[in-house]
């Protein structure tokens, strides 16, 4: 429990500058209410490393969705992002080939990881090789070794990007992620002055030009060592609970209080029943400091064997662990050492100190005579002992059906859609193989052990759907919002058995619905502060028209994020995956 607590509580701690990073995010103040999103202006990081002298340089990654083709092996690759050749000065990524001072400096190249060598082209010897994602040749300048399992972005691929010909702040609704680099440990208070003074000098003036002036664009600040348990922001990846790693804690402290309060119950029992053998060897002439010095001993001993085959399966049962989590508990043999010395130093104190002061202190004579009066005196401690370990028992059961439950509701939970027996396969990446999707999902609709099948984006699991701003009108008043776009057809709802909580489902036969008609969730409804949805003008991703239905939220991503806004419109192109 404490190295998975050690695991969670040192994420992104594997970095050399780990405390002189930052990432900045975005707070967005709008008439209503505001919005946190974890991601930036493309021209923010530009701006800190020209205007900031305390910043030592800045760097942004930008998700992108990737179907990469290797060879004839063609994949929707999870955890690739667009970025810089900053990013290996701000982050200490370990390369096993190619040079990480100029891995990203040309146009058309990529950083890779061993992992991804391995999918694609079965060895981790992958430089100077090309694959194809969007359509683009990427040439393959360095290989990343596999970042460790406590990294909070997981990445598969780096693809080079330039961002010098960018001008325009509020491009893209802030589609990069944005880290920065300071000279020494800065102090978030301060700077976060200074960017909300930034945000007023280059981000305000371009709102109000958009007819925006209600809204306002704050800028945030967190340690790298803090973006893990950040909560609450739209765009972010996965993020984990402090509270779940001091409940483990708790946990664990239970667990070794009970048993070294067992331990001492038994000791002292036993140590009880050699009381005549303490009379004997005193009678013998034995010396209290002797008697002491043997039950000491003892009790290193015995505890010392327990730590030796505690480590032992502490290495047997790690592999198993860390295949049932997927993640990479390590021992550190210098805190490892650590651990075992205290847990040795306590176990052997608090089993020896009972027989070890309190036996060797009885009076010879008394013990020989059996006269127990003063052999009493260790039921009291057991007894004590008893109660304790009930009152931590009874506490440990409720924590458990306390776990119990959350796991009852991790594995029953309604996500809003049906993903039994529901296959997503993304269709090849050129205009001409998309066309065929269409055949090919009539074809399939034929087969009696397929009940449908859609066309469109899909959801693929850790996909990153297409973000776009939406414009559309609250309380009389122009607003935009930034969403996230599904392209559907009619077959989509009823098959993944997304509920409608008002209005109507797209329908193939109507135009109108096709380049006009949108479903919203009830995040983007809650969101935009409609009473009534159906009917409202609405305007985003080529598509101009009005809300025909509302559909229950529904997790596309992990339970950790929160349910994001979500539009759903006709899909018009070739298809990218067939469900």
């Amino acid at each position: 429990m404490v190295l998975y607590v050690k695991h969670e509580f040192t994420y992104d701690r594997f970095h050399d500058k780990a405390d002189r990073i930052i990432r900045v995010t975005t707070n967005l103040t709008t008439p209503d209410a505001p919005i946190a999103v974890a991601s930036s202006s493309i021209l923010l990081a530009s701006a800190l490393k020209r205007d900031y002298p305390e910043v030592e340089t800045a760097a942004r990654f930008e998700p992108v969705s990737a179907p990469i083709r290797y060879g004839t092996n063609l994949q929707n690759e999870p955890n690739v992002y667009y970025a810089e050749q900053a990013i290996f000065s701000v982050f200490s990524y370990p390369f096993v080939e190619g040079n990480p001072a100029q891995a990203l400096t040309e146009p058309n190249t990529a950083v890779v990881t061993e992992r991804f060598a391995r999918k694609y082209a079965g060895q981790t010897s992958m430089l100077g090789k090309t694959f194809l994602c969007n359509k683009k040749l990427y040439r393959i300048t360095g290989v990343m070794a596999d970042l460790p399992s406590n990294a909070d972005m997981k990445i598969s691929a780096l693809l080079a990007k330039d961002y010098s010909t960018y001008t325009d702040w509020l491009v893209d609704d802030f589609p990069v992620y944005t880290f920065v680099l300071f000279r020494q440990a800065p102090n978030l208070t301060v700077f976060d002055k200074k960017l909300a003074i930034l945000s007023k000098t280059y981000i305000q003036p371009e709102l109000k030009k958009v007819g925006a002036a209600g809204y306002a664009v704050v800028f945030q600040t967190e340690f790298l060592k803090d973006v893990h348990f950040s909560q609450g922001k739209l765009g972010d990846m996965p993020k984990g609970n402090k509270q779940y790693g001091y409940l483990f804690l708790f946990l664990a402290g239970f667990v070794l209080v009970i048993a070294l309060l067992n331990y001492v119950n038994l000791l002292t029992a036993r140590a009880t029943g050699r009381a005549k053998e303490v009379g004997i060897r005193k009678a013998s002439g034995a010396l209290r400091q002797q008697l002491i010095g043997q039950f000491m001993f003892e009790s290193f001993l015995l505890s010392s064997l327990a730590v030796v085959l505690a480590i032992v399966l502490l290495e047997i049962t790690i592999p198993f662990f860390n295949d049932l989590l997927q993640i990479q508990l390590v021992i550190a043999w210098g805190d490892g050492l650590l651990m075992a010395g205290l847990s040795l130093l306590s176990t052997a104190l608090l089993g020896g100190l009972y027989p070890a002061f309190v036996l060797s202190g009885f009076d010879p004579a008394a013990v020989l005579r059996k006269q127990s009066g003063r052999l009493g005196r260790g039921f009291g401690l057991r007894q004590t002992i008893t109660v304790f370990q009930f009152v931590l028992a009874v506490g440990m059961i409720v924590g458990v059906l306390v776990a119990h439950s959350q796991m009852n509701y991790m594995q029953r939970v309604d996500l809003g859609f049906t993903k039994e027996q529901v296959l997503t396969v993304h269709l090849p990446d050129d205009s001409l193989s998309r066309t065929y999707g269409y055949a090919l999902a009539h074809d399939l609709r034929q087969r009696t052990e397929i009940k449908d099948a859609s066309l469109g984006s899909g959801i693929m699991p850790d996909a990153i759907l297409v973000k776009a701003t939406t414009h559309f009108q609250s309380a009389g008043k122009k607003r935009e919002i930034m969403g996230n776009y599904l392209s559907i057809d009619e077959r989509f709802l009823p098959l993944l058995n997304i509920k409608l909580a008002s209005g109507r489902n797209l329908s193939a036969g109507s135009e109108a619905d096709k380049s006009g008609g949108f479903l919203v969730n009830e995040a983007f409804v809650k969101q935009a502060g409609w009473k009534q949805a159906i009917g409202q003008p609405l305007e985003g991703f080529m598509h101009k028209g009005k809300v025909i239905g509302v559909v229950r939220n529904f997790n596309y991503h992990s339970l950790h994020t929160v349910i994001e806004p979500v539009i759903l419109v006709f899909n018009t192109t070739p298809p990218a995956n067939l469900t």
